[in-house]
């Protein structure tokens, strides 16, 4: 099983022989709208006021973290 790009055709850094790997920013919105996932289950159960809240939590996360890729 070979790799079909090799590390010698990655691009690297000047002062480096280390590939350039981006990453993006760490953020808190995936454990936020995983938050609310949870809350919107636990509420089919629990109560319903309890899912709309988590609905209300998903939403936020969900803009919130399209409008940090958006800007960043």
């Amino acid at each position: 099983m070979s790799n079909p790009r090799s590390s010698a055709e990655l691009p690297t850094h000047p002062e480096s022989t280390h590939p350039m790997i981006h990453l993006p920013r760490p953020t808190i919105w995936p454990a936020v709208m995983a938050a609310g996932i949870t809350m919107v289950a636990s509420g089919l159960i629990i109560s319903l006021y309890f899912s709309l809240v988590g609905v209300i939590v998903f939403a936020i996360a969900l803009g919130g973290w399209i409008g940090e890729l958006r800007n960043g």
